[in-house]
């Protein structure tokens, strides 16, 4: 329950919703009734899940991830700004320890990224044994050498 603080020339001023104890006007400029000082939130002493699907912790003012808050408490390390927690089982909420791991960044985006490209049959020359996979029109896979002629050709005849 909020409390109206003081009334000016018909401006409220109430605290803020988190219970820091700062006040506010109680409408901002376009008639829009505001909760929070500027720079405040609901997530103050909470958790919430961010837009990657990560759950945020909010401690003393200060976000943490929570994996990494998680994994950091249990080993009683203090993770290093190039180190990741990597999800074993790719659920980037569920942090329970024995599913969290610590790995160097180029590491964890060679584990988290690389596709399985084995399948793969080129469109054109039907080959499979190619570095480089470019989409092809239909929706399949073209080798890079395919995919250069093919450009090649459409740049001669625009000429």
């Amino acid at each position: 329950m909020r409390k109206t603080l003081l009334v000016f020339d018909a401006v409220e001023f109430i605290y803020c919703a988190c219970g820091c104890g700062k006040t506010r006007q109680k409408y901002d400029k376009l008639g829009i009734e505001r909760k929070f000082v500027n720079g405040h939130s609901s997530s103050k002493g909470r958790k919430f899940k961010d837009g990657d699907g990560y759950i945020v912790l909010n401690i003393n003012g200060k976000k943490f991830k929570e994996h990494r808050y998680i994994y950091e408490q249990h080993h009683k390390v203090c993770l290093l700004k190039w180190t990741d927690v990597h999800h074993i089982n790719g659920i980037r909420d569920d942090n329970r320890i024995e599913n969290l791991e610590a790995l160097i960044k180029n590491e964890h985006s060679r584990i988290t990224f690389t596709k399985d490209k084995s399948n793969r049959i080129c469109d054109i020359c039907t080959s499979q044994y190619t570095k480089y996979w470019f989409s092809s029109p239909l929706g399949n896979y073209l080798c890079r050498n395919c995919y250069l002629l093919i450009n090649k050709r459409i740049l001669l005849k625009s000429l």
